[in-house]
């Protein structure tokens, strides 16, 4: 599993501590300035430690994600406790083969432990927190965002308790919500409320909450009164912004980024006047950086391609084809497509390019002649 966290550390000690146990690796990055006391308690809970130079959390998931070596990953921020019902529902997750992603229910506890908030945008909170480490793991790097999730996905009731309303003051939140709004500005939550208010659930006239369960309180309280001395290492790995951000998905990529080589698989015959018929583009990434296959995701790209007539003016607009995987620098992937042909017989030039969306075009694929004939392969 892994976790961001600035929190107290006897805190996040105690909040890990039954995932711990059922953890085969703990990652634990320290965000921001944390005291050494703090980092001795995030040590002796965490396998491997890293103090990162810490910017929003939503910006390091990509890279915190990459380190992890299991089949699984289980996210945990430092200001949630999870329940003991959320634990089961992970061990429960491990084996089951039908399942790619895990939403748990995520509770705010408000304006104490012993109650938490029942009501939208709170309430219900899903968050994808545990995914395959595999080729479905995408991560957007937005703010309020966190792994996509992959199906098949289940949702889980059993919940997680989110602390910012007991842990952090009012003062203090409403700091973090000015610095969000800046990071990602104009983004409103379900019933309309700007999602960076959600940080202040007390200016709203009324806010409905319910009793927390004992037993989920009692986990809340010891670690909230959680002390005594450290027995782990401070020793951290320190990682710096620019070191993260090679897996942020909205970093500039450099002009290396921007070269392939691409071919048509074998020599298209005659198509009949609209017809349509498959085409497969081979294309190797030649330049320096990961291209990526979701379109909700950066950094994407894909196929493009168009039909010239014999005076090299477009007939069509680019027709897109989509990667079927992940296209690693050097690699040669295979992208399905599909041929138009015009209405008018005649002689046409295959323009194909690589394009990251929405608008840099790159690479050239040999001119290809595509002839348009009645009667089509055997016409003529």
């Amino acid at each position: 599993m892994c976790c961001i966290s600035s929190s107290p550390g006897p805190f996040l000690k105690a909040a890990l501590g039954p995932l711990r146990e059922i953890a085969d690796e703990v990652l634990v990055a320290a965000g921001g300035v944390v005291p050494e006391a703090d980092l001795e308690h995030y040590g002796e809970v965490a396998d491997r430690l890293f103090s990162i130079e810490f910017d929003f959390i939503e910006r390091h998931l990509a890279w915190l994600h990459a380190q992890c070596k299991g089949d699984w990953i289980l996210r945990l921020d430092g200001d949630e406790v999870p329940s003991p019902e959320m634990v089961s529902e992970v061990l429960a997750a491990l084996d089951d083969r039908l399942l790619a992603s895990v939403l748990f229910a995520r509770r705010h506890p408000f304006p104490t432990v012993e109650r938490y908030i029942v009501q939208e945008p709170w309430y219900p909170d899903f968050q994808v927190r545990m995914v395959r480490n595999d080729g479905s793991l995408r991560v957007a790097g937005l703010l309020h965002s966190s792994a996509e999730r992959a199906l098949p996905a289940r949702m889980v009731e059993a919940p997680i308790y989110h602390l910012p309303f007991v842990l952090g003051n009012v003062e203090e939140r409403r700091r973090r919500a000015l610095r969000y709004e800046l990071l990602r500005p104009g983004l409103v939550a379900p019933t309309g409320l700007a999602a960076n208010d959600a940080l202040g659930p007390e200016a709203l006239p009324e806010i409905l909450t319910a009793p927390v369960p004992a037993e989920h309180r009692g986990c809340m309280e010891a670690a909230l009164s959680a002390s005594g001395p450290a027995r782990g290492s401070a020793d951290a790995t320190p990682v710096s912004l620019q070191e993260m951000d090679q897996f942020w998905a909205n970093r500039i990529l450099p002009e290396s980024t921007y070269c392939a080589g691409i071919t048509v698989i074998g020599t298209p015959v005659p198509l009949s006047p609209g017809e349509r018929r498959p085409v497969y583009f081979r294309v190797c990434n030649e330049g320096s950086e990961l291209w990526g296959w979701d379109p909700s995701i950066g950094p994407y790209f894909h196929v493009v391609h168009r039909l010239l007539d014999r005076n090299r003016t477009p007939v069509d607009d680019w027709r897109p084809s989509f990667f079927t995987e992940w296209v690693r620098p050097g690699a040669t992937t295979v992208v399905p497509g599909h041929l138009d042909a015009p209405l008018d017989p005649g002689r046409y030039m295959l323009e194909v390019r690589v394009r990251r969306a929405p608008e840099r075009l790159f690479g050239h694929a040999p001119e290809l002649e595509l002839v348009v004939r009645p009667g089509g392969a055997w016409g003529g």
